[in-house]
């Protein structure tokens, strides 16, 4: 079975309320993924800022590393975020269309998690 060259994200009310496009019509998914605690691994929190050009090729990716959840300062996380979304100027929420990507940052591997 072959992987897909090209994955939806759909905008929605919950995990997908900031995806997009910007104003040069470049793609965009804002979102705070996460490495669970699990015994001896305390997880971590980060802010994760993905951007693709219109046809959906990754571009590239402007990943903030929060600390573990046990430290985690709300509104340290809450000022990254805004940010972030205001380093995009104008943006209009709805889907994008976009290829499945993996990039490493912080000793993570961030995933699409469908490829």
């Amino acid at each position: 079975m072959s992987k897909p060259t090209i994955i939806a994200i759909d905008h929605d009310d919950y995990h997908a309320s900031h995806v997009g496009r910007l104003s040069d019509s470049r793609q965009f998914f804002l979102t705070t993924p996460f490495v669970p605690a699990t015994g001896w691994n305390a997880g971590r929190e980060f802010v994760a800022l993905y951007l693709f050009d219109k046809r959906g090729h990754f571009l590239e990716a402007r990943i903030d590393d929060m600390g573990t959840r046990a430290e985690l300062d709300v509104e340290r996380a809450r000022n990254t975020f805004e940010r972030r979304l205001a380093e995009l100027g104008p943006v209009e929420y709805n889907r994008i269309e976009v290829q499945p990507f993996e990039v490493e940052r912080f000793g993570t591997t961030f995933v699409h998690p469908l490829i």
